[in-house]
Order: C-alpha cells, then structure tokens, then sequence
C-alpha cells in the first residue's frame, strides 16, 4: 500500500501468512456471494448479445470471480484473475505465478495477450480502480480506452484518468 515492495511480493506474503485451505475458501465463497453491481447483468448480457468479446480481469481469485462469471454467462476461459494452488489434501501450496493479474502491471499484459490471442484492433476497459486504468495505453499493448465505474465507489485519480467516468 505504501509503495513498499511489488503486488506480487505483496500477494505472496499476505496468502502465506493466511495459508487459507481449500474448504475454508470454498466455504467462504458460499457463505459471502458477491453481489452484482446494479444493472450490471443486463449490461454484460446486451453485450454478449451483441456478439461483443467480454472478459474479466481481476487481481482476486479465480474462486471468487467464476461465480460471478457463472451468473453473469461469462466463460470461464475468459477470466483472467489470480490462482490459489492447493496441496492434494487441500492445505494452502502457494498461488499460480505464471497469472498476469498476481504481477505488478498484469492487467495490462492480459490486455495485450488478449489483443494478441483474438486479433482485436480494438479493446475498451471498464473498471472502478487504478489497476484498470494501468491497462490503458496508446502504444497498442494495452486498452484503447478505459472507461472509470464509479458506481460502488467513486475514486478521485481513476475519475481524472478515465477518458470517460460513469456512474451506471
């Protein structure tokens, strides 16, 4: 948080300390479900009618954001979010650090990946925090566009970043 040490390092201290085990995640997940932002399901599902790519990237966990996916009809395969390993028993092993989102600039690799993988000319990125506008770029390797989402919680520097803020 103070610019200390990388989010990787960061990520890797804070799951060691906490060594979550597969049932207490698991439990955890069907416990507290993510409410979906207002309007959100509706947004995505136009989108997805409209034969638009729709793709989530997120530095939480792939545990917490498949739900999500799941309810909003995205595949799973267009996820892009961090990775708990656990041991066969289901004790905590570590995290998967080949994931773009558990790297310091990783929206902004899954961006370009993603721009190299589907041929898109073409990428907006919608998203509340300052990671989101990191994916921006003119250089071709990152979002064409970042729109800022301050409907849950309106942050003063993505506001002043986005090219365009919006509330719903």
């Amino acid at each position: 948080m103070t610019g200390g040490m990388t989010f990787q390092d960061a990520l890797s201290a804070r799951l060691n300390l906490m060594k979550p085990t597969q049932k207490q995640l698991n439990e955890f997940v069907t416990n507290h479900p993510l409410p979906l932002t207002l309007f959100v399901a509706d947004f995505v599902a136009k989108l997805l009618e409209n034969k638009v790519g729709v793709f989530l990237i997120s530095g939480g966990f792939e545990e917490m954001i498949f739900p999500i996916a799941d309810v909003l009809k995205i595949q799973r395969e267009n996820v892009m979010a961090n990775a708990i390993l656990f041991h066969e028993d289901g004790t905590f092993k570590d995290h998967d650090r080949e994931k773009y989102t558990c790297r310091t600039g990783g929206k902004k690799k899954a961006v370009f990946a993603l721009k190299k993988k589907y041929g898109f000319k073409k990428l907006c990125m919608i998203g509340d925090g300052y990671t989101d506008y990191e994916a921006r770029s003119d250089d071709g390797n990152g979002a064409d566009l970042f729109i800022g989402f301050g409907g849950n919680q309106e942050r003063q520097k993505v506001k002043e970043k986005a090219d365009y803020f919006v509330y719903s």
